[in-house]
């Protein structure tokens, strides 16, 4: 069962890998101070914030807001 891969170029071309962990890469917008996680069962990049909570999920094109923060969900960011 494969999932969408990620587009290239996408909104996190420019961002550095911060971080792998359980095989999925974790980048990081020095600038937003934000971290970028692809989604390829959905096609989409979650959102989180410097200290791992989650903020929504975004268009990997535009950077857009396509579908609101999971109440509970983190990343244990480095």
């Amino acid at each position: 069962m494969g999932g969408k891969p990620r587009p290239d170029p996408s909104i996190v071309s420019g961002f550095r890998v911060a971080y792998v962990e359980g095989g999925r890469k974790y980048y990081f917008d020095a600038v937003e101070q934000r971290y970028y996680s692809w989604d390829s069962l959905h096609g989409e990049f979650e959102v989180f914030d410097r200290r791992g909570f989650h903020l929504g999920s975004v268009c990997p094109d535009t950077g857009l807001s396509l579908k609101p923060a999971v109440r509970g969900r983190r990343i244990k960011p480095n």
